[in-house]
């Protein structure tokens, strides 16, 4: 799949991964990598030592040398180095698509995708968790963190994968990479990347095509979009209405005919519920029982900085839920609380969403503090619905400021709504600092 000069787009980890494994392994060693960042010293060093040409600070004439791109997920289409790319009319791919080309020549091992709005993270590594505990040796990751091309050991059986819209936005082929699939859910997110939700729900739908067994997405997004998967649509399975093939009601999950109960903490919150209901059936259609696969992700632990108790201070309890990033997954998680005793800290760069349905949820909570300078869409969206809010230009000040409009019983939730790149390198840098701001005010109780 590599030929040629290649260029790597974007020196992420991802790409970084790439040009690993593929020095080490053989797989191929002409490269010429292109970064819109400085690199650190450390990088450059290690591609001065591979005799791997580069450069950083933009990217320049140089890239468009190169015979195909490999381009890191977060390179939009719509983006002048996406326009420049797509100009040359040569090949582009992510890491992604390499290495479920490597996977699916492989044979005999098993391949899971796993996409959606929200929900894939937990998903996955609920569904990784119940395969691993099988005994068969298993991989876990994708856009999760961990790039695929890492895991294509000879050992390794199955393979259950997050797939981002960037990633299958970039796919040149409709091949059957995956055996199973499915969408947690879609709402609208990422139009600073595709441009249009058109785009964006066209590129999820897209791994429905790229998965020659079944694929699993609500029945609400079936019915919705039924034209676009109609050459698919023997292989689509619904889920969480009463006539789907698999949905939780009450504490029973119920698969086609079979019901078992559900343990009571994967009902605290219907995203998580909806998450766990994905991942057991999943499992059920790789061959895995209900029963055993129930068992094993009994003892899942939960992911860090989505839903996470911080703490609590005089009786108000702090959640961490850093990892929402857009208005659908802060949606979610208000909903699993009493709003009118809950105050939410919202913060981040915005994607250029609708506010309208978040802003009705936001009418029925006891507070709203904005943490730093960005969200400017959400204030005027504020503003003009009469909701009134506090500013905060750092996490130790929303801290104080929920703490003051809370009393004992209520709930601060830090559920930002924003990518964390106005103030952090990560969520997971605001939500450990978040628990820490809360940790230190809970000692100082004390």
């Amino acid at each position: 799949m590599l030929k040629g000069k290649v260029g790597l787009v974007g020196y992420g980890i991802s790409n970084r991964q790439l040009l690993k494994t593929s020095l080490e392994a053989g797989i191929h060693d002409d490269f010429f990598v292109s970064d819109n960042r400085v690199m650190p010293d450390d990088f450059r060093n290690q591609l001065r030592e591979h005799n791997v040409e580069f450069e950083d600070g933009g990217h320049t004439s140089r890239l468009l040398d190169c015979d195909m791109f490999v381009v890191s997920p977060g390179v939009s289409p719509v983006s002048e180095t996406g326009k420049m790319l797509l100009s040359t009319e040569k090949r582009i791919t992510t890491e992604l698509e390499i290495s479920l080309d490597i996977l699916h020549q492989s044979g005999r091992r098993l391949a899971i995708g796993i996409t959606g709005t929200n929900g894939k993270s937990t998903t996955v590594t609920m569904l990784g968790h119940i395969m691993a505990s099988t005994g068969i040796k298993s991989y876990t990751g994708g856009n999760l963190g961990n790039p695929l091309i890492s895991g294509l050991d000879d050992d390794t059986r199955i393979f259950v994968v997050e797939v981002s819209s960037f990633q299958l936005k970039w796919f040149n082929f409709e091949s059957s990479y995956f055996h199973l699939s499915a969408i947690t859910n879609i709402a609208q997110d990422h139009l600073d990347f595709h441009g249009t939700l058109e785009d964006y729900v066209s590129s999820k739908l897209r791994i429905t095509r790229l998965t020659e067994g079944y694929s699993l997405i609500p029945e609400d997004i079936k019915d919705l979009y039924s034209l676009a998967i109609e050459p698919v649509k023997q292989r689509v399975l619904g889920f969480s209405k009463e006539t789907s093939f698999a949905e939780i009601r009450g504490k029973l999950l119920r698969i086609h005919k079979l019901e078992i109960p559900v343990d009571n903490r994967f009902l605290l919150h219907n995203h998580i519920a909806q998450n766990y209901l994905v991942a057991v059936t999943l499992a059920h259609l790789a061959g895995v029982s209900v029963d055993d696969a129930t068992e094993k992700i009994a003892n899942y632990a939960f992911l860090e900085h989505r839903m996470q108790s911080a703490g609590s201070v005089e009786g108000t309890v702090f959640i961490n839920d850093s990892k929402a990033t857009n208005a659908h997954a802060v949606l979610a998680a208000l909903r699993s609380l009493p709003a009118d005793r809950t105050t939410i800290i919202l913060s981040g760069r915005e994607k250029k969403e609708s506010y309208e349905e978040l802003i009705e949820e936001l009418r029925r909570v006891k507070s709203i503090v904005v943490l730093g300078e960005e969200m400017k869409a959400l204030r005027k969206a504020l503003k003009c619905a009469e909701l009134n809010y506090l500013e905060a230009p750092t996490m130790e000040d929303a801290v104080l400021m929920a703490m003051r409009s809370s009393t004992q019983g209520d709930y601060v939730l830090l559920s930002p709504g924003g990518s964390s790149y106005d103030l952090y390198s990560n969520y997971a840098e605001r939500g450990q600092h978040f628990t820490s701001v809360v940790q230190g005010l809970a000692r100082r109780q004390k």
